[in-house]
């Protein structure tokens, strides 16, 4: 199986490569015939993701063809802007790990998971969000049981804290990825 790529950009840089409505599906459309596989774009305000599988790295191009769709000078000075996951396991890992940093701002943390809420409802056989999907259920099982805050994306759940998120996350999202029927 293609190895999972990751893309992403977050915070104060990310409204400028933000895809209002129809944009992020004529942008995934693009990134499905650039990578020739299935693609999961989630876009919010303050934080955009790209998920996708292929054998070679496209990352770059996607760069580049994502700054000229939204008419942005590619430099790369840009690169450094957005963080890059080569496979499941760091794709994942990478992921996570940003999204409790969005979680330290519970307004944009909430127009985040309006929007992947959406993309469940219109593309509920999407693999990729259906592995990710699972690795959010095992962190907030994992958390839960560990009494550490985790607010779901798929649930309105918060956990008291015991012990510093970060002490975890490595070692939870690593069990979840591993349950994945792609490793």
């Amino acid at each position: 199986m293609k190895p999972l790529r990751y893309l992403s950009i977050q915070g104060s840089a990310a409204p400028t490569y933000w895809f209002k409505h129809h944009d992020a599906h004529s942008f995934r459309a693009l990134v499905e015939s650039i990578t020739v596989s299935n693609c999961l774009l989630i876009s919010s305000i303050y934080r955009t993701d790209i998920f996708y599988r292929a054998h070679t790295d496209k990352t770059d191009l996607l760069l580049k063809v994502w700054s000229a769709y939204k008419n942005i000078p590619f430099h790369n000075e840009v690169i450094h802007k957005f963080v890059r996951g080569s496979n499941d396991q760091e794709s994942f890992e990478f992921y996570f790990d940003t999204l409790f940093h969005l979680m330290r701002h519970p307004a944009h943390y909430q127009r985040y998971k309006e929007r992947l809420s959406e993309i469940q409802l219109v593309e509920p056989g999407n693999t990729i969000l259906t592995d990710l999907m699972k690795c959010d259920l095992h962190l907030s099982r994992r958390y839960k049981n560990q009494e550490v805050a985790y607010k779901s994306l798929s649930a309105g759940n918060v956990h008291t804290l015991v012990a510093p998120v970060s002490a975890n996350l490595h070692q939870f999202a690593l069990e979840a990825i591993k349950q994945l029927p792609i490793n």
